[in-house]
């Protein structure tokens, strides 16, 4: 009895050491070998390992599982190679194991997956040389576009219709404005403007009072449109409303500036008012002119002085 059961003990093991065949056989991971028609050194990788710097032929370590579709890459310096993509095959193994182990050899090989295996054992591959990168020109600069603005420029004073005043001239002040300066018997006036005002500094050099006439003041853009004008003190709100001449005493002068009406609005967006610009919103345009006109009245005379300005572009 008991020679019965050992011999059925050993009967067991040796069913079970040869009905895996194909895991003992062909177990660990596949091997495949590379071979190509470069002798530089290459670097190949592999789900399973990195292989640096090798000489080919050479033999490379795959992933059993998954090796339909597995990838292997090779990279090198001077040329570009085509991936390898595995395919598999069945391992002839496997077929002494259905013979042997029957279900338990086939059981076995499925869990290792020992029953597949690449389908060719050299691969052969084919190198291109890589294109070297053309140098790139060098950046040509490009020219910053020209900055710019617009400058009134003081051309002339019309004379006044008092045939008893003595017509004056007109000098230039440099300074980090361009002031122009006019004077004959009754004023002496430093005036410039810039985009929103004229400013001015006016100098009664007669022997009597003068009278600025501010309802009587106008402005004429370059369109040839004209507008009366607000003075400082002047609320937005009132600007159409009547303006009190303003006297200046002989020997006394007058800090102010004006804006003409037509440039005061009412932003509704910003809630508040607006001064827009007496000067194109398109650069380099050369518009024309704008005329300031300020009736001075000395005694029971009213003498009109009209400063004409050139509206000109000037380049930074």
């Amino acid at each position: 009895m008991k020679v019965f059961i050992r011999l059925g003990v050993f009967t067991a093991l040796i069913v079970l050491a040869f009905s895996s065949c194909a895991t003992i056989v062909a177990g660990g991971s596949p091997k495949i070998t590379i071979d190509g028609d470069r002798n530089e050194p290459v670097t190949i990788i592999t789900e399973k390992q990195i292989y640096e710097n090798v000489e080919l032929p050479t033999q490379v370590k795959v992933n059993r599982h998954k090796i339909d579709g597995q990838r292997v890459q090779i990279k090198s310096e001077n040329y570009n190679y085509r991936d390898i993509y595995l395919d598999k095959a069945i391992n002839g193994w496997t077929f002494g194991n259905i013979l042997i182990g029957g279900l338990i050899g086939w059981g076995v090989d499925l869990g290792t997956n020992c029953v597949s295996k690449p389908s060719k054992k050299v691969y052969y591959i084919e190198g291109t040389p890589k294109v070297p990168k053309a140098p790139q020109a060098p950046a040509v600069p490009v020219a910053p576009k020209p900055t710019g603005h617009y400058v009134s420029i003081l051309s002339k004073v019309e004379k006044p219709a008092n045939p008893d005043v003595r017509y004056g001239e007109t000098t230039v002040i440099k300074d980090s404005l361009s002031k122009y300066r006019y004077e004959d018997n009754i004023i002496d006036i430093t005036i410039y403007g810039n985009s929103r005002q004229f400013s001015f500094v006016l100098k009664n050099v007669s022997d009597n009072s003068i009278k600025i006439i501010w309802n009587d003041a106008a402005f004429v853009d370059y369109d040839g449109k004209t507008s009366k004008i607000m003075h400082s003190g002047i609320k937005y709100s009132e600007r159409e409303s009547n303006q009190v001449a303003t006297t200046i005493i002989k020997g006394a002068r007058l800090d102010d500036l004006v804006i003409p009406n037509c440039n005061v609005k009412y932003n509704e967006a910003l809630n508040g008012w607006i001064t827009e610009s007496m000067y194109p919103s398109v650069d380099g345009k050369s518009p024309g002119q704008l005329c300031l006109m300020l009736p001075i009245q000395i005694k029971d005379v009213i003498n009109e002085y009209l400063f004409v300005f050139d509206v000109q572009y000037v380049f930074d």
